[in-house]
């Protein structure tokens, strides 16, 4: 799961919980704690948006 900062259109901003799935865990546990970046997809449904990681994306660490 990642804790997300979502920008409002109203200036403010949010955080959100997110879950997405990886076939490789691993790379994310030693990143636990700490600012990722993460190549996403976004697709609609039922007016909600959804992300997932796209297909060999790996977590990258910004925390420095």
């Amino acid at each position: 799961q990642l804790l997300c900062q979502e920008d409002l259109r109203n200036g403010e901003q949010r955080l959100a919980l997110f879950t997405l799935r990886t076939d490789e865990p691993h790379l994310f546990r030693d990143l636990k704690g700490r600012q990722v970046q993460v190549p996403v997809g976004v697709f609609a449904r039922g007016g909600i948006l959804n992300f997932y990681m796209q297909r060999g994306a790996e977590p990258k660490d910004i925390s420095a």
